[in-house]
């Protein structure tokens, strides 16, 4: 009985290690096909049958190390599948450029986290799991927090720019102490050569328009003061000549090409400082984003937030929240830099141009990258500048217009360099018809803009040709950008020259008026001087030609009148010359006639010159002429009869009678007058010679003889018997010789 009841015992004991065994192999199987399933595994089973397996400890009284074999067996199986899943792990590429993979590892995460159900009955497994889970996190948190500090706010604030301007600064004052030239040239207070050559040339220009002594002399001590500096500068250069290379070199490996360039550099970002202080800006972005990497970043971090441990959660819910804040800034800035950059370009500032490419290409691909797009705000963002720059782009198309029709070509010149700097912003129109609006406009304005030097030139010559200033002046003003064009090189020479030829015609003029009043040409002189006076006094008045010609026609030009007034002066001295010699030569009709051409003259000149330093001598002959008749009675008063050969009465009677005779009537009393005159004064001087002594009576008489050949025919004919008395009575004095008187 006892025997049969121990091989009974057995019996069922064997049943029971196969029922284990059986149970083991159904763990290992479930343990086996746990790297195959999906996250949504039912793990009853398997503690249900680890469970069972512990209910079975009493076999090892039984039969010992039976049961701790087989569980030990079922650990190695768990803890190969977790070296399993912690290999696979490994294998993931966790960087920021791969979200993908952080998925798949959550799925063998969350498998790992199943084992802790295990633990109770498998101790050893929390060692695999808990090492597992923390080398990942370890990880993940690192680059969680790389993010963080990449695109953390608190680094973009103004003092990055603050602090990029002092490190050029800095390199400026090295190079400054490194090349003496530049340090000198800092003194004298110009930032490089460029800047005191141009003071120089200002200096020379304002010179051709000074007029008084005292400026001349003031503007050329400064300008000799400046060329002192210059001819400094040179020298230092010559004396330092081996350090320029060194400077350089200098300058190259802080990457700038030569001074001006860092100078450039300096003034950019201190521009850029100014104005977001000034703008109150939080915020500085130095740096372009990267689109791509950061729609990655914020798949990773979205990734992140699923997964299973709850400090990477946590901390990958803050960093999307700082990312999201600094999109939200980083949009913000965009949009401020390409409103700042546009407004400045449609103002003719191309500082800034550049600037509006960089940021709206950066807006625009940004809508590659969905996650990026959306929290920059970039839809709204898009249409808004697609609804602005259509609007700017249809009314600078019309501005266009009305500059071509009312010849407003320096407008023309900006706007098209304008549309140029504008041709970046065609990409907000690429989903349009005609997506190449600023880049066609610009073509199209491109073309009418070469054009108009011909069609002006045509229309200046026509106007040159006929002399018509006003027109040339208003074509002049509306082409000067056309400066090195081959038709506007035509218009200057051919301007020139008619100018030339008015200069030298009215110089000619003015020469050719002539003090001999019988000078015929005089008549056509004078008008035509004064139609070129009017015409040159019209040139004067216009501005753009005065600009546009040569500056030696110019000063020509602008000096000709007091060159012409000089002439005239003189003209007018030549004439009160020949009045004065008509006064010797008693020419009474010569004389008048003469100051009637000379006030005539300066009639027709009074609205162009004042003559003002010969006026009082015109004046004075005037007054002389009025006072001649009475000066001419006057005379015959006190004149003796042995003046009569040098001032012979005959002739200044004759010269009366002729000028009477041609309509200046004042002398025909002074005619009578004279004669009255010379009447009584003969008659008086007759009667004084008869009755004097004889010896002074002879030598009086003779005297009568001779003035009466001097006297007018009249009184000849009045005193010829009284002549033929004297000489009877001088025929019957003794004649005595001349040397006894």
């Amino acid at each position: 009985m006892e025997l049969k009841t121990n091989r009974n015992f057995y019996r069922i004991i064997d049943s029971i290690r196969s029922s284990i065994r059986k149970l083991q192999y159904d763990i290992q199987d479930i343990i086996d096909q746990l790297d195959f399933q999906s996250n949504t595994i039912n793990i009853r089973p398997l503690l249900h049958l680890l469970s069972q397996l512990k209910k079975a400890e009493w076999i090892d009284r039984i039969s010992p190390g039976f049961l701790e074999k087989i569980r030990r067996d079922i650990e190695n199986e768990f803890i190969e599948q977790m070296e399993n899943f912690e290999s696979k792990l490994k294998k993931f590429n966790l960087d920021l450029e791969y979200p993908e993979n952080i998925p798949l590892a959550n799925e063998i995460l969350i498998k790992i986290h199943l084992f802790e159900d295990f633990e109770r009955y498998l101790p050893e497994l929390r060692i695999y799991q808990e090492r597992i889970n923390k080398n990942f996190c370890e990880v993940i948190q690192k680059k969680l927090e790389s993010i963080f500090k990449r695109y953390n706010l608190s680094e973009k604030s103004l003092d990055y720019l603050k602090n990029e301007l002092n490190q050029f600064k800095q390199i400026e004052i090295n190079y400054d102490n490194l090349y003496p030239p530049i340090y000198f040239l800092k003194q004298a207070g110009y930032s490089n050569i460029n800047k005191l050559n141009e003071e120089i040339q200002l200096e020379k220009n304002q010179l051709d328009f000074q007029i008084k002594k005292l400026q001349l002399i003031n503007v050329d001590l400064y300008s000799i003061n400046l060329q002192t500096i210059k001819d400094e500068y040179f020298r230092l250069i010559d004396e330092h000549e081996s350090m320029f290379l060194k400077s350089i070199q200098f300058l190259n490996e802080h990457g700038f090409e030569n001074y001006e360039v860092l100078q450039k550099k300096i003034q950019e970002k201190t521009n850029n400082l100014n104005y977001y202080i000034e703008q109150k800006q939080q915020f500085y972005f130095h740096d372009e984003l990267d689109g791509s990497f950061m729609n990655q970043i914020l798949t990773y971090v979205n990734h992140c937030e699923d997964l299973i441990n709850n400090d990477i959660k946590q901390l990958a819910n803050e960093i999307d929240e700082s990312v999201k804040k600094y999109l939200v800034e980083y949009g913000n800035f965009i949009e401020k830099e390409i409103e700042r950059c546009f407004n400045s370009v449609i103002n003719s500032d191309k500082v800034h141009s550049n600037n509006l490419r960089k940021y709206s290409y950066e807006l625009i691909t940004m809508e590659e990258y969905p996650l990026v797009f959306k929290y920059l705000n970039g839809r709204n963002k898009l249409d808004y500048y697609k609804k602005k720059f259509l609007y700017y782009y249809d009314s600078i198309l019309i501005e266009i217009e009305q500059d071509k029709i009312n010849e407003n070509y320096k407008d023309f010149q900006k706007k098209l360099d304008i549309i140029q700097s504008l041709i970046c912003l065609d990409e907000f129109f690429i989903q349009l018809p005609e997506n190449n609006k600023f880049e066609n406009l610009f073509k199209k304005s491109q073309s009418d803009f070469y054009k108009i030097p011909e069609q002006t030139h045509r229309t200046i010559l026509d106007a040159i040709s006929k002399q018509d200033f006003n027109l040339i002046n208003s074509k002049l003003s509306s082409i000067e950008i056309f400066s090195k064009s081959k038709f506007i090189c035509h218009i200057k020479t051919s301007l020139e020259n008619i100018l030339e030829s008015i200069i030298k015609t009215t110089k000619n003029c003015a020469n050719s008026l002539n003090e001999n009043i019988r000078y015929e040409q005089n008549k056509e002189n004078i008008p035509k001087y004064i139609e070129n006076h009017e015409r040159i006094q019209i040139i004067l008045q216009q501005t753009n030609i005065l600009n546009f010609i040569n500056k030696n026609i110019r000063f020509s030009l602008e000096n000709l009148f007091e060159e012409i007034e000089k002439i005239l002066i003189k003209k007018i001295l030549n004439i009160l010359q020949s009045v004065e010699d008509f006064f010797n030569q008693n020419n009474y009709l010569f004389i008048e006639k003469t100051m009637e051409y000379l006030i005539d003259l300066l009639k027709e000149l009074n609205n162009y010159y004042k003559f003002e330093s010969i006026q009082e001598k015109v004046n004075q002959m005037k007054t002389r002429i009025c006072q001649l008749p009475n000066e001419i009675v006057q005379r015959y008063d006190v004149i003796d009869l042995n003046k009569y050969i040098n001032d012979s009465p005959k002739d200044v009677c004759e010269q009366l009678k002729l000028v009477s005779s041609n309509g200046y009537s004042k002398y025909i009393q002074t005619h009578r007058q004279v004669i009255e005159k010379l009447r009584e004064k003969f008659s008086s001087e007759i009667n004084y010679g008869k009755n004097i002594t004889s010896f002074n009576r002879s030598m009086k008489l003779t005297i009568i003889k001779d003035a009466f050949y001097y006297l007018p025919d009249e009184l000849q004919k009045i005193f010829h018997n009284d002549i033929e008395e004297i000489n009877q009575i001088i025929g019957k004095e003794v004649y005595m010789p001349d040397y006894f008187y």
